[in-house]
């Protein structure tokens, strides 16, 4: 197994773009093949990717261009447990490509597996079991349901979950978090989307316990990237870009996670997108709602309004990544006229 020991997301991304870019240029130690989407290039054993700062979870590389917005919101959705497709497709219009046609659900929803699918809350579960027994080596959340899953692939169905279990320890009130992915595209989703879904995932279940975010593992047993987007030498300076641009460094803050449901319920239950709940915490208030209401600007062609209002959102990490990315847009577009 290859292990990236990694500070945070910044350093973990360009540790195995380096990485990629030296095994190609070798023409040794990745396998080409096939799959369901196309041809990938393929570390030919399992990666795990351990995060010493998983709070420290923004992607701010220029080059990958990683939607902050997306990923946030994304994530809220999960701790929501959510399934529908409505909700993710306002902020990425590719996300149809994950369910079946006018199912209106996306079948392997992580957060619907993590709160709903099974019949109970597992989220609740590992924390009364951690609370319990800190000890306990049963805290674990499954993602993977062989009677809801052998059916869907067998019928060749878009979506079924990538990333199958979590198993969760503490060890002197410190909780480490371990996840299971049987296929991780490099580019999308265990540097990018995963990141984001699973440390905050740990840091409200750590919350929720009274416990301090420990270390967050992520074994990636096929870790791969589509050879009709790799290119050698452009992906050996996101390599770089990644740590010239890792703002924590620089001594940006990492944001926080969301502290119980009941914000969570205002939050999807209120009239977005620009009516302002009575949360019971500022997390929602400056930093959730900011970002909706900035990303409903952008929505509407009004840049402007929507860096403005980015401008407000209390979290560095989010605020910066989130400007960033919008200018970066608005520079995209005046070059085009």
């Amino acid at each position: 197994m290859i292990v990236i020991n990694a500070t945070n997301v910044n350093d973990a991304f360009s540790q195995v773009m380096r990485m990629l870019h030296e095994r190609s240029v070798a023409a040794v130690g990745l396998r080409r093949k096939g799959s369901g989407v196309g041809e990938v290039l393929s570390f030919p054993e399992p990666v795990a990717t351990v995060y010493k700062h998983p709070k420290e979870r923004v992607l701010f590389s220029p080059m990958r261009n990683a939607n902050p917005f997306f990923h946030f919101m994304e994530s809220l959705w999960m701790l929501h447990g959510g399934n529908d497709l409505a909700f993710p497709l306002l902020f990425n219009k590719r996300f149809s490509e994950y369910s079946r046609k006018d199912s209106g659900v996306i079948h392997g929803a992580y957060g619907f597996r993590w709160r709903n699918h099974f019949g109970y809350d597992q989220i609740r579960f590992v924390a009364r079991e951690l609370v319990r027994s800190p000890n306990s080596r049963r805290a674990v959340i499954a993602m993977w349901d062989p009677n809801a899953d052998v059916s869907e692939v067998d019928n060749n169905g878009p979506d079924v979950p990538c990333n199958t279990h979590i198993y969760f320890s503490v060890f002197e009130d410190t909780l480490d978090m371990t996840v299971c992915c049987r296929s991780n595209d490099i580019v999308w989703g265990c540097y990018g989307a995963n990141a984001v879904h699973f440390s905050i995932l740990q840091e409200y279940i750590a919350r929720l316990c009274a416990f301090k975010v420990g270390t967050y593992t992520h074994v990636s047993n096929d870790l791969h990237i589509y050879t009709d987007i790799y290119k050698p030498e452009s992906f050996m300076d996101m390599s770089r870009d990644a740590r010239v641009h890792d703002l924590y460094d620089g001594g940006g803050g990492a944001s926080g996670a969301p502290v119980d449901d009941a914000d969570l319920i205002l939050f999807f239950n209120s009239e977005h997108p620009m009516k302002r709940a009575d949360y019971y915490t500022t997390f929602f208030e400056r930093i959730a709602q900011p970002m909706y209401e900035s990303w409903i600007h952008y929505k509407n062609d009004t840049i402007d309004k929507a860096i403005l209002s980015a401008s407000t959102i209390a979290a560095d990490d989010w605020r910066i990544a989130c400007i960033s990315w919008l200018k970066r847009v608005q520079e995209k577009r005046n070059a085009g006229k």
